[in-house]
């Protein structure tokens, strides 16, 4: 499987709207939320960022 077939399988949709989120999107907002794990890392998409890195062992050091 691939990635843009794994995200047709999950048949994402934008928040509050029934438009199916494309593997293109689904990258750029994953890229914007590690950006925020740097630059806000309390807000709720850098947080669970955070997490997400860990859990995949990149994680090196704790956010100030």
């Amino acid at each position: 499987m691939t990635f843009g077939q794994a995200v047709q399988a999950l048949e994402l949709t934008w928040p509050g709207t029934d438009e199916r989120l494309t593997a293109k999107a689904l990258l750029e907002v994953l890229k914007e939320d590690v950006i925020l794990a740097v630059e806000r890392p309390g807000s709720w998409e850098g947080a669970n960022m955070h997490q997400v890195l860990r859990c995949h062992g990149f994680w090196l050091k704790e956010p100030d």
